[in-house]
């Protein structure tokens, strides 16, 4: 959930900053890329990015997770994931598998 006042990801750095915050939390991967460079250009820290995985698609994740893993090495930065399905009931063997 998206819950920020500002989009902008210059604005929101600068806010951060200004704030005195050390960084924020990510949802998703879109801009995440450009989020990355304007956080580290205002020594912020990226904690985390959130996102989901949904069992019953085709396309089970995110088409730009590849990349930003790629984007995220050795920075330190946790990807919390929640995954969904409404084919498989909570705790069933086929989805924990």
């Amino acid at each position: 959930m998206n819950t920020g006042k500002y989009t902008q990801t210059e604005v929101r750095a600068e806010t951060l900053k200004e704030l005195g915050y050390d960084g924020m939390s990510y949802h998703g991967t879109k801009g995440i890329i450009e989020t990355i460079e304007l956080f580290e250009k205002a020594g912020l820290k990226l904690f985390a990015t959130y996102l989901g995985l949904n069992l019953d698609s085709d396309q089970k994740y995110d088409p730009n997770l590849k990349n930003a893993i790629k984007q995220l090495k050795g920075r330190d930065t946790i990807l919390w994931l929640y995954i969904t399905s409404r084919k498989y009931k909570r705790g069933s063997d086929e989805g924990d598998a």
